[in-house]
């Protein structure tokens, strides 16, 4: 008796039964009154690229832009195969056409990437217009993966000290792209968001699994944004959306 072959494209062929997700939620949203309701077309449900643009419409622009990449490489945040396949992948399949796409549209200005992991952070590229050089990085992201929990504490702080180079002409911003549903930190969340504003910084994070509240204040208090994705296609349009320069504002300008 033969064995039917298997379907190498399929991303859920060795995956066993309980570790493939049927995401029932996603043709679902919440309505103005706080009704869950059933998304009758998904294809009428604006992006998240295609709100932000509609919002900036019509507004002055950061058009030099100095933004740091925050990347959760943590065996607890990457270890979740919630969109059928390992984080680690859908983070370097999407953040290469974000890194390609954002130099587009934004040719003069300048990206970092740095991981957290393990209790501390690190700086895998530091602040530049070199394309190559963060594709490359993202290429070899598997190199960068640790055991241990995350620290939110130090990849601001080592986010801070790149951007303090930006010049006083240029936003300054943090994309963080978390997995993880803690922090190792034990110090108070208070005096890193304090320095962050102190520092004109504005903290965008794309989280996964849940909101975590943590999370979901650093983004408010610093005029960011905080955004779960719910599946691998939304993931990309959150990313598409951060390519839209955004509203320059005299806060980013040094005191």
């Amino acid at each position: 008796m033969s064995t039917p072959d298997v379907d190498d494209d399929s991303k859920t062929a060795n995956l066993k039964k309980w570790e493939v997700m049927n995401r029932t939620w996603d043709p679902y949203k919440v309505n103005d009154k706080g009704e869950l309701v059933q998304l009758i077309n998904p294809d009428e449900w604006q992006s998240e690229a295609s709100r932000r643009k509609f919002a900036l419409r019509n507004k002055s622009r950061g058009l030099i832009r100095s933004i740091v990449i925050v990347l959760d490489l943590s065996d607890i945040g990457l270890n979740s195969r919630d969109f059928g396949c390992s984080r680690i992948q859908l983070f370097k399949q999407a953040l290469r056409a974000f890194i390609i796409n954002f130099f587009e549209q934004n040719p003069i200005s300048q990206v970092s990437i740095v991981s957290t992991s393990n209790g501390r952070a690190q700086i895998l590229t530091y602040l530049c217009g070199s394309v190559d050089a963060h594709l490359n990085c993202i290429d070899h992201l598997d190199d960068f993966t640790e055991e241990g929990a995350p620290s939110i504490h130090n990849a601001m702080n080592v986010s801070i000290a790149i951007l303090k180079s930006a010049a006083k002409y240029s936003t300054r911003e943090v994309l963080m792209i978390y997995g993880s549903l803690h922090t190792c930190d034990i110090t108070p969340i208070d005096p890193i968001i304090k320095k962050i504003q102190t520092n004109n910084i504005v903290i965008s994070v794309i989280g996964f699994g849940a909101s975590v509240f943590l999370l979901r204040r650093l983004s408010s208090e610093t005029g960011g944004t905080y955004l779960i994705p719910l599946n691998s296609d939304h993931f990309a349009d959150i990313l598409k959306a951060n390519i839209e320069p955004p509203e320059w504002s005299s806060k980013f300008q040094r005191l």
